[in-house]
């Protein structure tokens, strides 16, 4: 046989040998204990951590969780601090020996199950304000018209114009302290750190209903000093439904239409029994 054709026929003869070994090898590589798996075949024996990170377990095979992910190291609890003080992380915030920090936290329940006949797609409360006052009523009272910052926090959620009215009243004396939230989505919470004096005790906090023509949330004039060195520890006050009298809308979705003249605020006579939201006050330091 020539020379030539030899060396052409043992090349082919390499090339599918070398084929071959790749079927084969492919073949091994599919029929193993992950063939065909899918995302489905996961979560019935899926161990799902706090931080989100989980571990699927197939037998003796562990999927595990990657270098790059850090898992929180364990937090150690002392005695002598209550679980807010420790697991949370202290505001840069100064607290003079007669004043004291409190956490506010809005909880809402607000939602379809809880209250099938007073609900709508979407709803959520805007950023709450939180204030100190020295005597009741700062900011706005029930039965008399609403500022500025009140009427555009309560149909819009915006809280720069109620700031504004806040940095004032600090500044004549009849308002100590505020801070403000982020929006959220219910059922939810969120909590901001405000602090009270012990000649400024009284605080209120609203946060708008959404969507709504002019309707918010309120606590008011809730005391957690004595005025002689005596703090409340912990206080839940469910939040009252208001309507601020600046929009005619009667629905959760009507049309803008800006009431002329203005009406006082009031509470809202259909509001559902069970209260779409409370606040809660915790002593922090």
């Amino acid at each position: 046989m020539d020379v030539r054709k030899k060396f052409f026929l043992s090349l082919a003869a390499l090339a599918l040998f070398l084929i071959s070994f790749s079927v084969l090898v492919y073949i091994m590589a599919t029929t193993g204990p992950f063939q065909e798996s899918t995302e489905d075949d996961f979560p019935n024996d899926s161990q799902v951590f706090d931080d989100g990170v989980a571990v699927a377990r197939r037998g003796e095979q562990d999927i595990s969780t990657p270098e790059d992910v850090q898992i929180p190291a364990t937090v150690t609890l002392e005695d002598s601090r209550s679980p807010e003080e420790q697991l949370r992380q202290p505001p840069d915030i100064d607290v003079a020996p007669d004043e004291m920090l409190y956490i506010v936290r809005m909880h809402s329940s607000w939602g379809e199950k809880s209250h099938p006949l007073w609900h709508v797609s979407g709803s959520h409360l805007s950023p709450m304000v939180v204030w100190s006052h020295r005597i009741p009523g700062v900011v706005f009272r029930e039965g008399y018209l609403a500022s500025n910052g009140m009427e555009v926090m309560a149909e819009t959620g915006g809280t720069s114009d109620l700031v504004s009215e806040l940095n004032r009243r600090i500044l004549i004396g009849d308002t100590f302290h505020y801070a403000t939230g982020t929006v959220f989505f219910t059922p939810g919470d969120d909590e901001v750190y405000v602090k009270v004096a012990r000649d400024v005790p009284l605080v209120s906090a609203v946060s708008m209903i959404a969507p709504s023509p002019d309707w918010f949330v309120a606590v008011t004039n809730v005391r957690l000093g004595d005025g002689g060195g005596q703090w409340v520890e912990r206080l839940s006050v469910p939040a009252v439904l208001y309507d601020a009298g600046t929009d005619d809308g009667t629905t959760f979705t009507a049309q803008d239409l800006d009431a002329d003249p203005k009406q006082p605020i009031t509470r809202i006579d259909t509001a559902p029994v069970i209260p779409i939201s409370w606040f809660e006050f915790v002593r922090y330091r």
